[in-house]
């Protein structure tokens, strides 16, 4: 089936089936300089959200875990954070990607991303800077 296919239940119903896979929107890869533990990782993320409710930062760090390998990331290697049209976050390492769901929380993935576009909770102007030069009217 393609995108707006329509199957036909029966002669008074049609049901129109979206296939189309959700497209990345935002692309932010992270590319490190030292070697990090899973545990260094989760961690850090989980202090920027301070302020969202728990249950939401707790799902997020089990979609963190399950995506960084075991042995954490090495000097030269990436995380990179997709943000999926129609919303959705993929999180990948060094562009590992298995086919699984989606994480969605869209307070944490408005933070997620202000941390790196928000002049005011970015951890630098520099990167504010460029974020803003190649992205334009993003709206979460």
């Amino acid at each position: 089936l393609d995108t707006g296919d329509t199957v036909t239940v029966d002669t008074k119903d049609t049901i129109e089936i979206d296939t189309k896979p959700k497209q990345p929107h935002i692309g932010i890869v992270l590319k490190f300089v030292r070697d990090c533990t899973k545990e260094e990782i989760v961690t850090a993320f989980e202090n920027t959200f301070h302020d969202i409710p728990i249950d939401e930062i707790e799902i997020f760090s089990k979609e963190l875990n399950n995506r960084v390998s075991d042995d954490g990331v090495k000097i030269g290697e990436e995380v990179i954070f997709y943000w999926l049209i129609g919303g959705g976050l993929i999180i990948t390492q060094n562009q590992q990607y298995s086919q699984h769901s989606p994480f969605t929380s869209k307070l944490i993935e408005k933070r997620l991303l202000e941390v790196y576009i928000d002049p005011t909770r970015s951890v630098a102007t520099e990167l504010v800077t460029q974020m803003l030069e190649f992205t334009c009217d993003v709206k979460l």
